[in-house]
């Protein structure tokens, strides 16, 4: 008899005729405990339906030995180390980087943004506030690009245009500043979308 398993977390299950009735319900509560699932039955678009996060969708007939065979096959060579199959586990720290970065370059925007209504109405000391805030956020995205690497393209562009900005009226030197972070967001929206892409076509590969 088998032992029985308590704690499913990481532990990675085959699903066969999962598309709905028990099959659907058992990936549910497995993925709801941590478990890395990979579903199988005929139709793939009911599969997608089930919307398991991080399932390896790997439609097949199961009557079919041909086709179990291949499901198989693809499921061990997308399990195997270094083969992608782990895609999502490896691109999650790039995604948290990237999701750090996006947080910085939302508070360049909202603090500029803030900076340029106090400038407009003469605040000197809460100007003074603001850009020292500012330059605080500069410093920690600088280290920010410097300890990961998919964040450092974007980042050295931003510091590049920042650091070279001209003119001496500081509304347009906001009015720039805005800008920066606004196109820093945007980039680092577009890469995120790019690896999300990457890690889906990687654990749902031909679906």
């Amino acid at each position: 008899m088998n032992p029985k398993i308590t704690d499913w977390k990481g532990k990675r299950v085959w699903l066969v005729g999962a598309s709905s009735g028990i099959g659907a319900a058992l990936a549910h509560q497995l993925a709801g405990r941590g478990a890395r699932l990979a579903l199988s039955a005929r139709n793939a678009d009911k599969l997608q339906a089930l919307n398991v996060t991080d399932a390896l969708i790997l439609p097949c007939d199961a009557t079919a030995s041909d086709s179990l065979a291949a499901a198989r096959d693809r499921m061990l060579a997308c399990y195997a180390p270094g083969s992608g199959g782990d895609a999502r586990e490896m691109a999650s720290p790039l995604q948290a980087a990237l999701a750090e970065l996006a947080g910085r370059a939302q508070e360049g925007i909202d603090t500029t943004g803030r900076l340029l209504s106090v400038l407009r109405s003469k605040g000197a000391k809460d100007a003074k506030d603001l850009v020292a805030r500012l330059m605080r956020l500069d410093e920690d995205t600088r280290i920010l690009g410097e300890l990961h690497e998919v964040c450092k393209p974007i980042v050295l562009t931003a510091r590049f245009e920042r650091d070279n900005l001209e003119g001496a009226d500081p509304k347009l030197l906001a009015e720039t500043t805005l800008r920066i972070y606004r196109d820093m967001l945007a980039q680092t929206r577009l890469l995120q979308k790019k690896l999300e892409a990457i890690v889906r076509e990687w654990t749902h590969p031909g679906v």
